[in-house]
């Protein structure tokens, strides 16, 4: 990424730097260092390996190898690289999540129409009780009649046939 950046009107916060406050201006932002506050840029943002940033970030764009811990809102593109973890919302109208990216929060993708209004479709990722086992939880539709008793059992029922088929998997 680095050399994508050279001549341009960049600032380097370097590997050994520790910035607390608020970081306000339009020239692209290399974070190597620490960075705790808050970050508002017109431009972009890099959070190298290694970088720790502890802040709400608004930008152009975000690309993330190290990691971040607060909410980001970009108007253009957020890339989340391999090793690279994000915890807080993320609201981008492009999100390129990589593998072995982390990401704890809500992602929200802003799809506009010309001329129509924005639909905002947000997801809601949260570490489960058990990390080895992601279900979603959804309501058949003949159980919304049913009484909370009923759908209770149901859920029972369901939580001890998929309790046995992973005890016989293993």
């Amino acid at each position: 990424m680095e050399s994508e950046k050279l001549g341009k009107g960049v600032t380097i916060i370097g590997k050994t730097a520790r910035i607390n406050g608020e970081i306000i201006g339009n020239e692209e932002l290399t974070i190597e260092g620490y960075v705790e506050g808050k970050i508002s840029l017109e431009s972009k943002v890099y959070v190298e390996q290694g970088g720790q940033v502890n802040a709400d970030i608004t930008s152009h764009s975000i690309t993330v190898a190290g990691s971040i811990k607060g909410n980001v809102v970009v108007t253009d593109r957020a890339e989340i690289l391999q090793g690279g973890t994000l915890v807080g919302d993320i609201k981008a109208p492009r999100l390129v999540i990589n593998d072995g990216a982390r990401i704890l929060g809500r992602i929200e993708m802003d799809v506009s129409d010309k001329g129509g209004d924005a639909v905002s479709s947000p997801l809601r990722f949260e570490a489960p009780s058990n990390p080895t086992l992601l279900r979603p939880k959804f309501a058949p539709v003949s159980t919304l009649s049913e009484s909370a008793d009923e759908v209770d059992q149901d859920e029972k029922e369901d939580d001890k046939g998929l309790n046995d088929f992973l005890r016989n998997d293993s």
